[in-house]
């Protein structure tokens, strides 16, 4: 009975041992995954792995070298006669040979189980699929380096394009790899571009050292090839226009340029149409975008050259001539601090204006340029949390906010909170709300899809979390899942872009911090696909 015990021990021993393998496997695995992680970069349970890993190690080792001796031998009592005589060897010696098939088949029989109990307890995460090297640009016509507004991305196709200052460089949406890359000419620098792209065709300014942004490029982004480029009439004393500002209109491309709007054909880069702004000294453009047919123009006149207070216009001009399609009177009193369109077909401006008890909101239009929808960006965003407390806006993040069909998609503050920890969507009809969601972190950035998958990036204390909800009625699709890795940024500022499948791009938009001994600060990877 006593040999059947034995034997029975050094099979559990040899288990205890399968079990330290295949928690360390899993341990190995989860460190792949996570890098050096700390606080919540380092994934669910795996604390809990490494310590079971360390635990069967030691007992496993320790039972199997006492039960192995005890079962040979080694340890259990020689024979004794009646008179406590040592008659001969203890007879488990005689059957060492068994006890390694016996620790074997232990060892097989606890792997499997043991492996399953190890992968049930690290919880779900994502991880980078392939990330972009750090990348410096270097100073460039005020701009910083990697991170400002000086770095564009833009996708095109199956690929994405980073304009730098000094250059176009075409990378693949699969894996990340490089495409090509194209030098801009010498003693230019990339100026401005267009809001987005039209298709595989962006327009980009470029400008000579201490010069105005006026040469005007057509850019074709699955070659990097130039197109066409044409000069620009800038007044290099200064008016109140804003040059580097670009739009693609279906076959028409237009520009502002000193004192006037200004189109050209899409195709050839000739001149095909101008139109004049308002005084020089008075008015400006404030915004450009196009559709397909259509040009959409904001021009702010000031009441007279002594104050802020001003006139806004929101003008609607056929692509093709030029001709103007209606023109409505905004609902602002002074100068806009931020305009830009959201869209174009349908329009939605986003203004907020300097006077601080003003517009600060999204403004939708209907195709005659009549007003459906004032939606309010909440003061916490804008900064002046109590200039307007009466008429508190829910829209947060507004430069994330996306038009989708007939809505606003965007994140959102409620009363009381500070941060933006909501998204939904809302009516550009009557500005309703259709549906709202809690996450359990602040929004970052929002992608919604073409397959009806709204991807939300969310900011943790050490890693970001991604999560998916269902455009149409805000049913959560996928869980926010923390994205694992020692070297993965946690970007207070992105850009998202569709990836291959489900994955997302992510677009690092935070400046590095050269006095940081963290490298995802100060060496931040500018670009990483999440799967």
């Amino acid at each position: 009975m006593g040999q059947v015990v034995a034997g029975a021990a050094v099979v559990v021993s040899g288990g205890l041992v399968a079990a330290a393998v295949r928690f360390h496997v899993e341990d190995s695995r989860l460190e792949r995954i996570e890098g050096a992680c700390t606080g919540d970069n380092c994934l669910p349970g795996s604390s809990s792995v490494d310590g079971w890993a360390h635990a069967f190690t030691v007992f496993g080792a320790i039972a199997l070298l006492i039960t192995v001796l005890v079962f040979i031998g080694v340890v259990a009592p020689p024979l004794k006669d009646r008179d406590g005589k040592i008659t001969g060897p203890s007879p488990h010696r005689r059957r060492g040979w068994i006890a390694l098939p016996l620790a074997v088949v232990g060892l097989a029989a606890f792997l499997w189980p043991a492996g399953a109990w190890a992968a049930s307890l690290p919880g779900k995460a994502r991880s980078v699929a392939w990330s972009l090297p750090y990348e410096s640009t270097g100073p460039a016509n005020g701009g910083t380096s990697y991170g400002s507004r000086s770095v564009r991305t833009l996708p095109a196709g199956g690929n994405f394009v980073r304009i730098t200052p000094d250059a176009f460089t075409a990378y693949s949406l699969a894996d990340g790899r490089r495409q090509w890359r194209t030098p801009v000419p010498p003693r230019r620098t990339v100026c401005g571009t267009g809001q987005r792209a039209a298709g595989d065709l962006a327009l980009v300014g470029l400008a000579r050292f201490d010069q105005p942004c006026d040469e005007l490029t057509l850019v074709d982004l699955a070659t990097g090839r130039t197109r066409w480029q044409q000069k620009l009439r800038s007044d290099k004393y200064g008016s109140g226009d804003k040059t580097g500002t670009f739009a693609l209109a279906g076959r028409t491309a237009v520009a502002l340029e000193a004192g006037r709007l200004r189109a050209f054909d899409a195709a050839t880069g000739k001149p095909a149409w101008t139109r004049p702004l308002g005084d020089r000294l008075l008015c400006r453009a404030g915004a450009l975008d196009a559709s397909a047919d259509r040009v959409l123009l904001m021009e702010e006149c000031r009441k007279d050259y002594s104050t802020d207070a001003s006139v806004s216009r929101l003008i609607a001009l056929d692509a093709g001539s030029g001709k103007q399609l209606w023109r409505t009177t905004l609902p602002v009193e002074s100068r806009a601090l931020t305009a830009w369109f959201a869209s174009a077909s349908p329009p939605v401006l986003r203004i907020k204006e300097m006077d601080a008890r003003g517009v600060d909101a999204f403004l939708s239009y209907d195709d005659k340029g009549r007003s459906r929808a004032v939606l309010k960006v909440s003061r916490h965003t804008s900064g002046n949390a109590n200039a307007n407390s009466e008429t508190e806006g829910l829209i947060g993040l507004p430069a994330q906010a996306r038009v989708v069909g007939d809505r606003l998609i965007a994140g959102a503050i409620t009363p009381g909170e500070t941060s933006v920890r909501w998204v939904g969507a809302f009516s550009l009809a009557d500005g309703g709300r259709q549906w709202l969601k809690r996450l359990p972190e602040p929004v970052t950035a929002l992608l919604p899809g073409t397959d009806g998958r709204l991807s939300v990036l969310t900011r943790g204390d050490d890693t970001p979390y991604l999560a998916a909800y269902d455009l149409r009625n805000g049913r959560r699709l996928a869980a926010p899942l923390g994205v694992l890795g020692s070297q993965t940024p946690n970007p207070s500022s992105a850009t998202l872009l569709q990836g291959q499948g489900t994955s997302v791009v992510v677009v690092n938009e935070d400046e590095p911090n050269r006095y940081s001994s963290d490298k995802r600060i100060s060496a931040p990877v500018p670009v990483f696909a999440v799967r």
